[in-house]
């Protein structure tokens, strides 16, 4: 399991790993905080864009104007 978590951490979800691992967010957590883990930037970047993308859309929808100014 440990193994696992090495290989998987840098570039996978959280809430994905504990389904693979079949334990809890929070162990996932832990365990990854004891062993000195980290998420890989880049990956990390792409999924912040990807959720930052699927709220504009979102809001697109639903008509929702954005407060901040470009």
């Amino acid at each position: 399991m440990l193994d696992d978590l090495r290989r998987l951490y840098a570039t996978t979800k959280n809430e994905d790993l504990a389904d693979i691992l079949g334990v809890s967010m929070r162990t996932v957590i832990r365990k990854a905080r004891e062993l000195g883990l980290q998420k890989d930037p880049v990956w990390q970047h792409g999924n912040t864009m990807r959720h930052l993308k699927m709220m504009q859309l979102e809001n697109m929808v639903h008509g929702i104007k954005s407060p901040f100014q470009k």
